[in-house]
């Protein structure tokens, strides 16, 4: 026993039997080379992801810096509408139309007044072109399309109840707007013939204006001081294109036109039946100007 023992040991430790230097040598160098490209793969990993987990957070910084700016930009655009608007983006003037077919024979093409009436080519499209011209002023506008007449014809009720239709309208925009509201026009063309409603002025031509005030409202000297107000401003801008504020008075027939509603509001006629769109929105522009800068200056 003692003797295979010792012939294992003789074995185990025999010259031959050794590897040599130079395998020593080189076995020891890859090893340390294979250990360091493990320490460098682990570096590159952990650098890898710290890197990723820093580029990660400063992208959902970004996300979330950008969706705010974005947000912000937004809801700044919805409110400043080129100016200074009323608070919650409630509403500063309401546009609307009580004799909402009121037409134009040069659009139509009809021959008459009495027959310049339409349901497409009419004075909302005078309304429209005065919204936008107040909005591109800064002021919050809601310009209401509702066909009152329209309305009236599916009801049979006679043209006197046009007044009584948009009257609901008039409320509910005075009521839900009653800390923003600065203007109510109810925008008509009149049936005065072409000579009467228009101007030409510096080469061009225009459709003249009258403002209307009821008799029949509580309220007649706030309406009738606003309206004043306006015309001498357009008067100021452009020597005769206001034909004048009238006060109607029918007696007991006379309509309130809703200017009983709302202390600035306004019943106003833009040329009449023989002018062009082109003229009515030249005027519309020039009391987009005047009305956007009352609203400033108060």
């Amino acid at each position: 026993m003692h003797k295979e023992q010792d012939l294992l040991c003789q074995l185990k430790y025999a010259k031959e039997l050794l590897p040599a230097e130079e395998f020593s040598q080189k076995t020891l160098s890859m090893l340390i080379d294979e250990e360091e490209k493990h320490y460098r793969k682990k570096k590159v990993i952990r650098f890898s992801s710290i890197s990723f987990a820093v580029l990660a957070s400063a992208v959902m910084l970004l996300w979330i810096s950008f969706g705010d700016l974005a947000s912000t930009s937004h809801s700044l655009t919805e409110k400043m509408h080129l100016g200074t608007p009323a608070e919650n983006n409630k509403i500063e003037f309401f546009v609307y139309h009580t004799h909402s077919q009121e037409s134009f024979i040069p659009e139509i093409g009809v021959k008459s007044i009495d027959k310049a009436h339409s349901n497409e080519v009419n004075i909302s499209m005078v309304g429209d072109h005065l919204s936008k011209a107040l909005t591109e002023r800064g002021v919050e506008v809601l310009h209401e399309k509702h066909d009152f007449i329209a309305e009236l014809k599916e009801k049979n009720l006679n043209y006197e109840k046009s007044y009584e239709l948009s009257r609901a309208y008039v409320s509910e925009a005075v009521e839900q707007n009653e800390e923003s509201l600065a203007m109510v026009l109810d925008i008509h063309r009149d049936s005065q013939p072409r000579k009467v409603t228009t101007l030409e002025y510096e080469g061009e031509h225009y459709g003249k204006v009258a403002f209307f005030v009821s008799s029949n409202i509580d309220n007649i000297d706030e309406v009738i001081k606003f309206t004043e107000a306006v015309n001498a401003r357009m008067e100021e801008k452009v020597p005769g294109l206001s034909r004048g504020v009238f006060i109607k008075n029918i007696g007991s027939k006379q309509s309130t036109y809703n200017q009983d509603l709302f202390n600035r509001s306004l019943s106003i006629n833009i040329g009449g039946a023989e002018n062009t769109l082109e003229e009515e929105y030249r005027t519309a522009d020039l009391l987009a100007e005047v009305l956007s800068e009352i609203h400033w200056e108060n």
